[in-house]
């Protein structure tokens, strides 16, 4: 498995850059996926299909994978009232474990 600092190396780009790639802060250019596409020896439609896969291949729950590929039919209001409480809810996650911490 190619390390982090690797990666970065054989880019040229600067490691924050990779790490915001690995967190879905940022989307790498075409051309730079393209590059990666070689150092990791795949083709990008290779690429690109396991980074569409990864996500729902994480969640272990059946009926929430099969609600997550109908996303697709909501209207862009109903997609946008969806990320609202998403989003919400992440927060509220990450504020729990924040404090969590604190209390420990």
């Amino acid at each position: 498995m190619m390390k982090q600092k690797d990666l970065v190396s054989a880019l040229g780009v600067q490691q924050r850059m990779v790490t915001r790639w690995e967190n879905d802060e940022a989307l790498p250019r075409p051309k730079t996926l393209e590059k990666i596409a070689e150092v990791l020896g795949v083709s990008s439609e290779e690429l690109l299909a396991q980074a569409h896969k990864a996500p729902l291949a994480q969640v272990d729950d059946p009926e929430l994978q099969q609600l997550l590929q109908e996303l697709p039919q909501l209207q862009a209001n109903q997609k946008e009232a969806l990320k609202t409480v998403i989003r919400d809810m992440l927060t509220k996650c990450r504020l729990e474990a924040a404090l969590k911490g604190l209390a420990s």
